[in-house]
């Protein structure tokens, strides 16, 4: 297999240069918080 940017760490211009935008970091807490009430109902 050829190495691409998409081969993990063969991007290593670009990986620690990823960013969440707030909207998403928000929804994924939430979704993150209803998954752990889901766990504690069982």
């Amino acid at each position: 297999m050829n190495p691409n940017k998409l081969t993990h760490g063969h991007n290593l211009l670009w990986e620690s240069s990823r960013m969440m935008l707030p909207e998403h970091k928000e929804l994924l807490q939430q979704h993150q918080q209803q998954l752990i009430k889901k766990q504690n109902l069982f």
